[in-house]
């Protein structure tokens, strides 16, 4: 059995994953670790596990503590402390940050690092950027660790990828994101608390129907993406956010000039995406509750021109297209709490320990 800890267990995205993990198969959770939540039960913070868990919360998990005694742990909550406990792990006398970059058939007791905190996106300390669907091959080949991508560069990432992989994005991508209210305090403290407009002001206090919960970082992740797969792509990365009232979900809108046509994507989506367990096109455009309580993201490719087929956001530019490139729209919905955070945090796991990638994430969507 894999042994289990959580950092951060207190937060949005920890809830998600715990449900997962006291389900998964081949999983022990062992602790879950939050200092304000101490003795409290699991049960208390996050409502519905009445009957899957009795765990009481721990104040914290040390590096030496993981590394004795678990498998696996996974950060919650905020980039400092994956940060914290990172550098803790690499400085035990036992353990070089360099381990992480070898594997040999005796390293089964390597400890593994799913980091959900956006700490190593930029691949420091043996990080895989966690998007399976592109780096699944490091994932299964000795690495130990993974840091799993914002929901939002997640989406845009399946949407991208494979015309990325043909050099086929030519100048501007311009970005439009509908997201859950959950996802403007996935790291806080209150999993259960219902969205209300006065949290909106956390991000901007100016215009709280529109928030911005670091746009530019997140165009800087896409960017970063899009330049290790097409190292030649030179143009910006411009995103816009808004906020639904709904709890969960992310809906993507990106507009892109392509020497590809519509067909030539669909084909090239649906090649890229053949053998992965949780991408899949379709040839409608996809509403987010079918994507709801489900490790997957719909893909749809449209034309920005025709007024009845403009994706989840008619205000959307269509793309400036040169003589001969196409002005091309993708539509991406995921759940920004599963696929866009702990269901790729145990589809990364799976693949970290040599596991199908499917298992513990055979979730049904609730869409009717």
């Amino acid at each position: 059995m894999i042994k289990v800890g959580i950092i951060g267990g207190e937060t949005v995205s920890a809830g998600e994953l715990i449900r997962l993990l006291v389900n998964h198969p081949d999983v022990h959770l062992m602790l879950v670790a939050s200092e304000e939540h101490a003795g409290m039960p699991v049960t208390a913070v996050h409502r519905g596990l009445e009957g899957d868990t009795d765990l009481r919360f721990c104040a914290a998990l040390s590096a030496d503590e993981a590394a004795r005694n678990l498998s696996a742990v996974f950060i919650c909550g905020e980039p400092w402390q994956a940060r914290q406990f990172v550098e803790a792990v690499d400085a035990l006398p036992t353990g070089e940050p360099d381990d992480s970059q070898r594997h040999d058939e005796d390293d089964d007791d390597r400890l593994r690092i799913i980091d959900l905190t956006g700490a190593y996106r930029n691949g420091e300390r043996g990080m895989v950027y966690g998007l399976p669907e592109h780096f699944r091959k490091p994932l299964v080949r000795g690495a130990t660790r993974a840091a799993i991508p914002s929901a939002v560069a997640m989406g845009v990432g399946l949407a991208l990828l494979p015309l990325a992989r043909n050099s086929a994005i030519s100048g501007r991508v311009t970005v439009t994101v509908s997201l859950a209210s959950t996802e403007m305090f996935a790291a806080s403290s209150a999993p259960n608390k219902p969205f209300t407009p006065e949290m909106s002001t956390r991000f901007d206090p100016v215009a709280p129907a529109e928030f911005r919960p670091d746009a530019e970082h997140f165009a800087a992740e896409i960017t970063a993406f899009l330049r290790e797969v097409m190292p030649a792509f030179a143009g910006q990365v411009s995103l816009k956010l808004s906020r639904t009232e709904q709890r969960r979900g992310v809906a993507v809108t990106v507009d892109v000039a392509s020497s590809m046509t519509q067909t030539d994507v669909r084909r090239a989506i649906d090649t890229a995406y053949d053998d992965h367990a949780f991408a899949y096109r379709v040839d409608h455009l996809p509403d987010v509750d079918e994507a709801l309580n489900t490790n997957k993201c719909l893909l749809y490719v449209c034309d920005p021109r025709v007024p009845d087929d403009l994706g989840t956001a008619s205000s959307a530019t269509v793309a400036e297209a040169a003589p001969g490139e196409n002005a091309l729209r993708l539509v991406s919905v995921s759940d920004n709490l599963l696929k866009g955070a702990a269901g790729t945090a145990v589809h990364c796991m799976n693949l970290l320990f040599g596991l199908s990638e499917r298992t513990g994430l055979a979730l049904k969507s609730s869409a009717i």
